[in-house]
């Protein structure tokens, strides 16, 4: 987004506070159930947007446009985790804003007390205002509402396993040309 104030230009920045599942990406039961999800869109023509492994994340905080980072990656500086490493726990697939019309397919992440308790620190320390925390990882964007229970009973509540989760990241959301980069511009490790 560009906007201009006073004939200069200045540029948001979208920013978000996340972490990665450590080798999620190589589970071949998930990327079955991908490719399987795929055909059945490709037989329905629905237009999507599949995100691809390298970029899964789960987001613990979004902070949104910002003009100027500097005072974000200060603040994310000063801040530590307070949990050790833990394993994020993948199940079941879900839909926003729900299976009938959705628009965003996602992967649930279980909501672990050790979960919980780093993006609630997180909240506190940035003073952001509590939102409802569903832990998910999404896997494909939509341009137009479409009904995504059949993509959501065929993951059902399935256990995609549990994988390790050793830093906390800020990323920023990157618009190249129609796809979406997450660059990372600051990594806090968790305590081992």
């Amino acid at each position: 987004m560009i906007q201009c104030y006073i004939g200069m230009t200045h540029r948001k920045r979208t920013l978000f506070i996340g972490v990665r599942p450590s080798g999620l990406e190589e589970n071949r039961a998930l990327r079955t159930l991908i490719s399987k999800m795929k055909r059945t869109l490709n037989q329905r023509e629905v237009e999507s947007r599949w995100i691809p492994p390298e970029l899964w994340h789960m987001t613990l905080l979004f902070l949104g446009p910002v003009g100027d980072e500097r005072e974000i990656l200060e603040k994310f500086g000063q801040w530590s985790p307070p949990a050790e490493e833990f394993d994020m726990i993948i199940e079941g697939v879900g839909a926003f804003p729900e299976p009938r019309s959705g628009r965003v397919l996602w992967l649930g992440v279980r909501r672990t007390q050790a979960l919980l308790n780093l993006q609630t620190h997180l909240e506190e320390h940035f003073q952001i205002e509590d939102r409802e925390f569903v832990p998910h990882i999404t896997l494909a964007r939509f341009r137009n509402l479409n009904s995504l229970e059949d993509l959501v009973q065929l993951g059902g509540r399935k256990s995609m396993g549990a994988y390790p989760v050793s830093e906390v990241v800020l990323f920023e959301s990157v618009l190249e040309g129609a796809m979406v980069k997450y660059v990372p511009l600051s990594r806090r490790p968790i305590k081992a």
